[in-house]
C-alpha cells in the first residue's frame, strides 16, 4: 500500500486497507487447507470430491474491499 497509495490516502486509511487485505490473504490460504483435507478425506472414502465453499466467500470478500478502496477514492 505504500508504494502505491502514498500521497492518496492518509496513513490510517493505508493500514486499514492493508490489514484488510492481510486478513482476505489470511481467509484465502486458510479455505485453501480446508479445502485440501476435504478433497483429501473425499477421494480417501472414494466419495464425490465436495463443491468448493470458498468462491462465493472470496468473491464477496474481494468486493467488499473494492467497494472499500473506491469510495475512500471518491471522498478524497
Amino acid at each position: 500500500m505504500e508504494a502505491f497509495a502514498n500521497t492518496l490516502f492518509s496513513p490510517a486509511v493505508r493500514l486499514g486497507l492493508a490489514v484488510a487485505l492481510i486478513v482476505l490473504a489470511m481467509g484465502v490460504s486458510a479455505g485453501a487447507c480446508l479445502r485440501w483435507l476435504r478433497i483429501e478425506q473425499a477421494m480417501r472414502e472414494d466419495r464425490p470430491i465436495p463443491p468448493p465453499f470458498q468462491i462465493p466467500v472470496l468473491s464477496l470478500m474481494v468486493a467488499m474491499v473494492t467497494l472499500l478502496l473506491a469510495v475512500l477514492l471518491l471522498s478524497s
